[in-house]
């Protein structure tokens, strides 16, 4: 999320090519298209400052669909303090 990682970090941005060629999605969260967004599945181009909003809105959709892994969520994080 906000970061040009095609760029910025090339050797660590070898793996995320190497996971989608196993199948996996990416999602790429930027007001900046670029060399990672065009890499991405998905581009999804917020406004700069509006990063928090986002993050709480995925937070609140994965709570609310329970489309977490409850059992990690509970022993190895303070979810358990959280989540009622």
């Amino acid at each position: 999320m906000g970061s040009n990682m095609a760029e910025a970090h090339p050797v660590a941005f070898a793996n995320v090519v190497k996971a989608k060629e196993q199948g996996a999605k990416v999602i790429h969260v930027d007001p900046h298209y670029s060399r990672t967004s065009a890499l991405a599945n998905v581009y999804i181009p917020i406004r700069a400052g509006t990063d928090i909003v986002f993050l709480g809105a995925i937070i609140r959709h994965l709570l609310e669909n329970k489309a977490y892994f409850h059992d990690y969520a509970v022993n190895y994080t303070n979810a358990a303090t959280l989540i009622r």
